[in-house]
C-alpha cells in the first residue's frame, strides 16, 4: 500500500468465513431497509439507502450527517463470488472524513484564535530567534492540528471501520444460520483477507 492510498478514506478487503450463507447480502439489505444496521443505535444513526441489490452484490450509502459520521460506512459495495464462497468488499468514507477536516479546521481556529491574536495584539512576542522560535512553533501547531491531524485519523480509521462492517457480516450469517435446523452456529471468528489482485 503506497502513502496515498494510506491516506485516502477507502479500503477493501475479503469477507471469507468457514460457510458463507447464500442469502447473507439479502440479510444485510434487510436490516438497512428496516433501520436496523446498528441495533444498538438510534433511528438517525441508522439512516442508511440501498443503492443496488442482487442475490450477489449489494451497495448501500449513508443518507444522513449521523449515520455518515457515526462509523464511516458512507458507500459500501459488496459482491459475492460465483461460488459462494467469500465476498469482497470496498468501502468510502468521504462523509466521515469531511466531519474530520471541520473539526480539524475549528481546532486550528481556535487555537489561532488564542495564541496567535493575542500575541499581535499586545505585540507580547520577542523579539530575535526566540520570537522566531516561538512563531515557527504556533506555525508548525496549525499546520498539523489544521491539515496534517484529520488525514491520520483517515489512516488510522481504516482498520476499525473495516472490523465493524465484517462484525455486521457476521451478525448477519449468524441469524441466518440459526434459522436453518439442524445447522450450528457458525464460528465467531472471521477472517479478511486482502483482495486479489490479478
Amino acid at each position: 500500500m503506497g502513502i496515498a492510498q494510506t491516506f485516502r478514506p477507502e479500503f477493501e478487503g475479503v469477507y471469507s468465513p468457514p460457510t458463507l450463507h447464500p442469502q447473507i447480502l439479502e440479510g444485510l439489505a434487510s436490516r438497512i431497509r428496516d433501520l436496523a444496521l446498528f441495533p444498538g443505535a438510534g433511528p438517525r444513526r441508522n439512516r442508511y439507502e440501498v443503492i443496488e441489490w442482487t442475490p450477489t452484490t449489494l451497495s448501500f450509502q449513508s443518507t444522513s450527517l449521523l449515520a455518515g459520521i457515526n462509523v464511516g460506512l458512507n458507500d459500501v459495495v459488496l459482491s459475492m463470488d460465483p461460488n459462494q464462497k467469500e465476498i469482497s468488499f470496498k468501502v468510502r468514507y468521504w462523509t466521515w472524513t469531511r466531519y474530520c477536516l471541520f473539526l480539524s479546521g475549528m481546532i486550528a481556529s481556535l487555537l489561532a484564535l488564542f495564541l496567535c491574536i493575542p500575541l499581535w495584539i499586545s505585540h507580547a512576542l520577542p523579539e530575535g530567534p526566540v520570537g522566531a522560535w516561538i512563531l515557527s512553533g504556533i506555525v508548525l501547531m496549525l499546520v498539523f492540528w489544521g491539515l496534517l491531524w484529520p488525514w491520520i485519523l483517515v489512516a488510522l480509521h481504516k482498520k476499525p471501520a473495516k472490523g465493524c462492517l465484517v462484525h455486521l457480516l457476521n451478525e448477519v450469517q449468524a441469524s441466518l444460520t440459526e434459522q436453518i435446523p439442524g445447522v450450528s452456529n457458525i464460528e465467531e471468528s472471521y477472517s479478511v483477507l486482502p483482495p486479489n489482485r490479478t
